[in-house]
């Protein structure tokens, strides 16, 4: 055949010396072949276009083309081929319909390629069945759709799971805290030994629950790659003290010496994730506590590199525990592994706290690793690069209050010993040391002879041959040395000790591991009081209570919030804290307030009569640049996506939400005024998380006016507001409010009977004048007096209004403000009665 002869001439010597004809590839091909010759008669076909058509090769051969097309395509493919003829297109395509033999037709498509033939062109041409490509497109759209629905159910399930995890955590969480709470007041009274026991036995028990469910909660999130971090200021020192803090009880009930060294050359003050550094520093520490039953546990710090910057620190947590062996080492860090199962048997545990915490330093950019020897004990340790904060003047008087004071350490663990010499030569101050009492008589003896008296002595409770208590006696009784103060230290404070301690002539009792933040307090109020013998039995004894209130008394807060109510809750919450407050009802009192004031904390309104509280966040930093950093806390009833996000980019550290939650509240003072005390072990992430949700996506801000350009109009058949279900009061968040006093729930009703009708008049006005922006604000303002009461079913319609007013869609606000309006009397019809009650 032609087509034969002409293939047969293409270069194929290789093929052909093989002894292989090409043209057999195309008789076999799946795919349907034919040629014709310019006239438009078929030449020769393959297995599968015979098949196709659905009658023989001979039959085939020596048709027209005309005769296996639909008449209606006919002409049309006839231009088609004399076009590609004439104007020599290598390829060209096109569609039809077959002709079957039965009759009727099937649709194809079909390539077709100019073929030379000698003095001749002919047309190959490849035919698709369309029928069976819909069939396979068919078949792939199912496919997609089956996948895709499969991509949103696994979606679906991990956030379902995310969802089930965070409210199974909060569920679990709260009666846990309960138990733990009145385990601890049962532990303080009077028990025998058994329901000691047993006491005890809860309160680990539920300790090692609540680490498990924020172990699971995290390792979910690393799962579904949404364990994030943040980058705030924070001081090293006191976040490495709150670990110490938190494991010292597991430390004292194994008799286990606990202690931490930081180097005096590491930086204090630095930027990065505190609460998960915390949370490494927890799980490697609180392992070495597990398999440690003698001995000691160090969590240590020192500086590998700095630069103006940054600086790269090792972290390290030691132990004389049971140790590892090379195999059990080489299975550390795996999601769910232990060393072995009688470890597991003996001592529990999931096995995740290593992974979580591998997977968090390498977030942070950093490396951990450990070395161990059986029996021997284990060293876990970590890298870490931090930013180092600009602003360090707030460090000063620290080092400068207790530059040069001498002080004596005595101790008979030379670790403890060089991890409180290291916190004193932070400071400045002239450290010795002293193993033993008859060791620190001599020495104190020897410096004040030499006219170098010792102002501190740092005395170990427990000492062999005579205990701390017994030596702070005979410093006393020794006119020369006798003007030494002194300060106690335990491992275990019991009852009656303070009191003991004072009789023997100390001036400050602090517990071991002793907090860096509460020892610098208790040596600067020693240093700056008389200093002759006898005082520090007048003087009160200075305790880490006593630090912590006055401390809270020198911290200077101010409320930037214009609502009256929640001027009130927040003020109550802050007092029974300890803590006081200035208010500022406008953004330009709070800028001038800030002005003359250095302000300790911000509690920042999001809307204010007279400026975004985002505004006055802005302003305040531009006044800042350079200099001090004053912390901000927003707090905003929004609900909206990426509210907290849009706080923090205008310059705000930390978000909380309305109606004011007291514990909330009370967390946020303490971590943003460098509290090292009252921590709990859940991680300042998961807190967060739970305090404001993270947001899905941020986006960027938008006036009213651009949002209701672009925003559809409101469907007429959705509620205008919600349904009016649920109580009118809800008087648990009433009672939460005023924190169960009757005076303050006496106020705070007076003042929402005063104001709330009032305030209804502005916001009628705003809406009958079409003023979104202020409507926006009135009703916002509205919400968080309602929300704050706990007239939460009011709240949420007071948000529609606020929504209408941010959207700039008044239309139906008349009628929603008459709903409203109708809720407002059910609320004020609850009140009346609690108020007259009172």
């Amino acid at each position: 055949m032609p087509y034969s002869e002409s293939t047969s001439e293409q270069p194929n010597s290789g093929a052909a010396a093989a002894g292989f004809d090409p043209s057999t590839i195309a008789e076999v091909a799946p795919r349907p072949l034919v040629v014709f010759d310019d006239t438009g008669a078929l030449l020769w076909a393959n297995l599968a276009a015979a098949e196709l058509c659905g009658r023989s090769r001979e039959e085939l051969c020596g048709c027209s083309y005309r005769d296996l097309v639909e008449r209606d395509a006919v002409v049309r493919l006839r231009r088609l081929f004399r076009t590609q003829h004439r104007d020599r297109l290598r390829v060209t395509m096109d569609s039809c319909g077959l002709q079957m033999p039965e009759g009727g037709t099937i649709p194809i498509g079909f390539f077709a390629y100019l073929l030379p033939m000698g003095d001749r062109t002919g047309f190959a041409v490849a035919v698709d069945d369309i029928n069976t490509f819909k069939s396979e497109a068919s078949n792939l759209r199912l496919e997609v759709d089956r996948l895709t629905a499969s991509v949103a159910e696994a979606e679906a399930t991990a956030h379902l799971k995310a969802e089930f995890l965070a409210t199974m955590s909060h569920e679990i969480r709260t009666p846990m805290n309960g138990i733990l709470g009145m385990s601890n007041l049962l532990l303080e009274s009077e028990l025998g030994r058994d329901q000691r026991g047993f006491a005890e036995i809860i309160v680990s028990s539920s300790r090692a629950l609540l680490q498990l469910v924020d172990d699971v909660l995290d390792f979910s999130k690393v799962e579904a790659g949404k364990l994030e971090l943040e980058t705030i200021d924070y001081d090293l020192r006191l976040n490495v003290d709150q670990v110490a803090a938190l494991l010292a009880p597991r430390a004292d009930a194994k008799s286990v010496t606990l202690f931490c060294q930081v180097h005096h050359e590491v930086p204090s003050l630095v930027k990065g994730d505190p609460g998960r550094l915390r949370q490494i520093l927890l799980n490697l520490a609180g392992n070495a506590l597990k398999f440690t039953d003698k001995g000691e546990v160090r969590i240590q710090v020192e500086r590998l590199e700095e630069s103006s910057t940054g600086v790269t620190l090792r972290f390290s947590v030691s132990d004389t525990g049971i140790g590892m062996t090379p195999d059990h080492m080489a299975r550390l860090f795996q999601t769910y592994a232990q060393a072995d199962r009688s470890i597991t048997r003996r001592f529990g545990g999931t096995g995740l706290g290593l992974s979580i915490s591998k997977h968090l330093v390498g977030l942070m950019g950093g490396e951990i690793g450990v070395s161990s020897r059986e029996g021997e004990g284990s060293t876990f340790w970590f890298r870490l690069p931090l930013e180092k904060q600009f602003s360090v003047e707030l460090a000063a008087p620290s080092r400068d209050a207790l530059r040069g004071l001498r002080v004596m350490v005595v101790d008979p663990a030379r670790s403890v010993r060089e991890s409180l010499i290291e916190m004193l030569k932070t400071w400045g101050c002239e450290a010795v040391e002293a193993e033993s009492a008859h060791a620190a008589l001599v020495s104190l003896r020897s410096a004040a002879a030499a006219g170098r008296p010792v102002a501190v002595a740092l005395l170990d409770m427990h000492m062999p041959g005579m205990e701390g208590e017994a030596l702070g006696r005979a410093i006393q009784q020794e006119s020369a040395i006798a003007a030494t103060r002194m300060v106690l230290l335990t491992s275990l404070g019991r009852r009656g000790d303070a009191a003991r301690a004072k009789d023997a002539g100390f001036s400050a009792y602090l517990v071991k591991p002793v907090q860096q933040l509460h020892l610098h307090d208790a040596l600067t109020e020693i240093a700056s009081g008389p200093k002759t013998a006898g005082s520090a039995k007048v003087a009160p004894l200075v305790t880490r209570h006593s630090i912590e209130e006055k401390r809270r008394q020198r911290v200077r807060i101010l409320l930037v919030e214009d609502d009256v109510i929640n001027q009130l809750v927040a003020l109550a919450a802050l007092k029974r804290a300890g803590y006081a407050a200035d208010v500022a009802t406008h953004g330009a009192d709070a800028l001038d307030m800030c002005e003359r004031n250095p302000y300790d904390l911000v509690f920042l309104d999001g809307h204010l009569p007279d400026m975004e509280g985002m505004e006055v966040a802005q302003r305040l930093r531009a006044r800042e640049a350079g200099g001090r950093r004053t912390p901000i806390v927003a707090m905003t009833a929004m609900t909206t996506q990426g509210d907290r996000e849009r706080f923090i980019a205008a310059g705000t550290d930390d978000y909380m939400s309305k109606p004011i939650d007291l514990d909330v509240l009370s967390r946020m003072v303490e971590r943003w005024t460098t509290d090292a005390t009252a921590v709990d072990a859940v991680p300042a992430t998961a807190r967060a998380d739970a305090e404001h949700p993270p947001a899905a996506a941020s986006a960027p801000a938008e006036s009213a006016a651009a949002r209701a350009a672009t925003a559809p109009p409101p469907r007429v058949d959705e509620p205008l507001l919600p349904a009016p279900e649920g109580v009118v009061l809800d008087r648990d968040q009433l009672e939460e409010s005023c924190m169960g006093h009757a005076d303050l729930r006496h106020t705070l009703i007076r003042a929402f009977l005063d104001d709330i009708r009032p305030r209804l008049v502005t916001l009628a006005g705003r809406v009958e004048a079409s003023d979104a922006r202020a409507v926006e604000f009135e009703a916002h303002g509205l919400k968080g007096m309602c929300g704050a009461i706990g007239a939460a079913r009011c709240a949420s319609m007071f948000k529609a209004l606020e929504k209408a007013g941010r959207d700039g869609e008044l239309a139906l606000a008349p009628v929603m403000l008459r709903v409203v309006q109708a809720e407002v009397a059910r609320v004020e019809n609850e009140l009346t009665p609690l108020l007259e009650a009172a």
